[in-house]
């Protein structure tokens, strides 16, 4: 059987799953980490489904990539809005899986590898896979 680690820390077994978003983790600091964000992106998803932000309103700096090394791999505060603000997107993210997916992205050192072994991983979700590979050509354009 194929252990699943912590989407967290990426060190231990997975022992436990977010009761909102279902991303595996390993301990109670795991878990806190997670839930931060795990909070910011329920409230961001509800204020999204009932009004769409201007770009001009989003800050400049956003706190996920405090944990990106590579600059290159952060998504420009622009295509992040073109993003949040796509209705196939926002459809697609009240389907199981597509938010644990993202989250591991939000996560990762290396968000676009995350994506591109998402596309490799022929256990997942078909439509994970889908909207990763939206995501990617949406991040590639201009």
């Amino acid at each position: 059987m194929k252990q699943i680690i912590c989407s967290i820390c990426k060190l231990e077994n997975k022992k436990y799953k977010c009761p909102n978003c279902s991303l595996p983790y390993c301990s109670l600091n795991c878990y806190k980490t997670h839930q931060e964000y795990c909070n910011k992106l329920k409230s961001e998803t509800t204020a999204t489904e009932t009004k769409t932000t201007p770009a001009s309103q989003y800050p400049s700096t956003l706190p996920i990539y405090e944990n990106i090394e590579d600059e290159r791999e952060q998504i420009p505060i622009a295509k992040l809005t073109e993003l949040l603000n796509n209705e196939q997107l926002q459809q697609d993210l009240k389907k199981p899986g597509v938010k644990e997916n993202l989250l591991k992205l939000i996560h990762s050192k290396a968000p676009l590898k995350e994506i591109q072994k998402c596309l490799r991983n022929t256990e997942d979700n078909f439509l994970v896979q889908d909207v990763m590979g939206e995501i990617l050509m949406q991040m590639r354009k201009d």
